[in-house]
């Protein structure tokens, strides 16, 4: 079983020139967004998830938020997301202290700049993990383990500071 992003580097990999150079690893060369320059440091939070199961509950994402709100890291929370995430976003605004919420309000070619400025990212299992990684930001992400192997965790090889939270269930 490949990690995806070899198996696909294999794949042009075969039918590319053999002079063409591939990357080895993602990445995506992008500044920081300017619009967040005045609330460093901050912290993304990715709520959302195209699918239920992947959802980790929010009054966890609450709970993170104001634990680091406690131990005064100085930290902002900057929450991303579709459409369908600004009430989550709304949420966690009116409940969390220093949190922005930009779910709903900006397009997906932002979202590499965004995540570039972060402290770290903390994302469901979504594509905010990858290209967390492909920006070179730490991210977190609990999981339920759908995926093993194909997306998570990343191979050494790849570099990238993704970290998974697997539930008791899934590791036993």
């Amino acid at each position: 079983l490949y990690f995806e992003f070899d198996r696909i580097y294999v794949f042009f990999k075969s039918i590319i020139d053999a002079y063409t150079e591939l990357p080895q690893t993602p990445s995506i060369e992008v500044k920081s967004h300017e619009r967040l320059a005045s609330y460093q440091p901050y912290v993304v939070i990715a709520p959302g998830a195209g699918r239920l199961y992947r959802l980790w509950p929010l009054k966890y994402f609450l709970k993170i938020i104001q634990y680091l709100n406690a131990e005064a890291y100085g930290f902002h929370f900057v929450i991303i997301g579709g459409p369908d995430d600004k009430e989550k976003g709304d949420f966690l605004e009116a409940h969390g202290g220093h949190v922005i919420n930009y779910a709903g309000s900006t397009g997906l070619d932002e979202v590499p700049a965004i995540l570039k400025g972060a402290r770290f990212v903390i994302a469901n299992e979504t594509s905010i993990t990858h290209l967390a990684a492909a920006v070179g930001v730490p991210c977190v992400c609990p999981s339920n383990g759908n995926h093993y192997l194909r997306y998570h965790p990343y191979p050494d090889h790849l570099k990238a500071k993704n970290y998974y939270l697997y539930s008791l269930s899934f590791l036993k």
